[in-house]
C-alpha cells in the first residue's frame, strides 16, 4: 500500500483551533502522529493535547504573518494548513466577509510561501458551507463567503500546482458527524489524496439522511 494516514514527522497548522470543530481536527492530527500548531483567538485558550498554541487574530494580517514565521522557525516546516475559521464573531456583512473569506485567503497565501520552498510542497484545506444549497436566506454575506472559498479552491489549486494542493470540506452537517469531517481532513492532508486538488468534499449519504431527521 502506497501512502498512509501516519503523520509522524509532519507539521500541521490548524486555525480556529479554539472552536469545537477546530480542536477536534487538531486532536485527530495529534493522534495520527503530527506535530500540531494550533492558532487560537487568545492566550487563555484550553490546551489541546501536545499541540503548541499560537494566540492570534486571523483577521490581523501582520499578526498572522508573524505567527506563520514563528511556526516555521520553531517547527521547521508546514506540511498541512487546515483553515477551520473559528467561532463566528462578526455580525455585519463586511465583518463576515473579512472573517470567512479574506482572513482564510490571507492565511493560505502566507503558508503557501513556506510550502512552495519545501521539496514535498503541502496541502491546504478550507472548511466551508454546503455548496449544494446555493444562496441561504437571511445569510447573504455568509453565503457569499462560502461561494468565494469554493472559487478560491479551484483557482489556487491551479495557481499553486503541482507542489501545493488546495481542497475544501463541506461542514454543513450535524455536529455528530464531526469525526467524518476530521477524517476527510486527514485524507486530504495525506499522500493518499495526491491525485486530489481543487475539490470540495461533500457530505455522504449518512450526513444527508441525518440532516433530514
Amino acid at each position: 500500500m502506497h501512502g498512509s494516514l501516519d503523520f509522524s514527522g509532519k507539521v500541521v497548522v490548524v486555525t480556529g483551533a479554539d472552536s469545537n470543530l477546530g480542536s477536534r481536527i487538531a486532536e485527530y492530527f495529534l493522534a495520527a502522529g503530527a506535530a500540531v500548531a494550533a492558532i487560537v483567538s487568545n492566550a487563555s485558550a484550553t490546551p489541546i493535547g501536545s499541540a503548541a498554541l499560537y494566540p492570534c487574530d486571523p483577521m490581523d494580517y501582520e499578526q498572522m504573518a508573524a505567527v506563520v514565521e514563528q511556526i516555521r522557525a520553531s517547527l521547521g516546516r508546514i506540511d498541512t494548513l487546515v483553515i477551520a475559521g473559528g467561532n463566528a464573531t462578526e455580525n455585519n456583512s463586511e465583518g463576515v466577509i473579512q472573517q470567512r473569506l479574506v482572513a482564510p485567503l490571507n492565511a493560505s497565501q502566507l503558508v503557501n510561501r513556506v510550502m512552495r520552498e519545501q521539496p514535498t510542497g503541502g496541502s491546504i484545506i478550507y472548511l466551508t458551507g454546503n455548496p449544494a444549497r446555493g444562496g441561504e436566506a437571511f445569510a447573504p454575506a455568509s453565503s457569499a463567503a462560502s461561494a468565494g472559498i469554493r472559487n478560491l479552491v479551484t483557482s489556487l489549486a491551479v495557481e499553486w500546482a503541482p507542489g501545493v494542493r488546495v481542497n475544501a470540506v463541506d461542514t454543513a452537517t450535524p455536529s455528530t458527524l464531526a469525526k467524518d469531517i476530521c477524517n476527510a481532513c486527514l485524507f486530504l492532508a495525506s499522500d493518499l489524496s495526491a491525485y486530489v486538488s481543487g475539490s470540495c468534499v461533500l457530505p455522504g449519504s449518512r450526513a444527508i439522511a441525518d440532516s433530514c431527521l
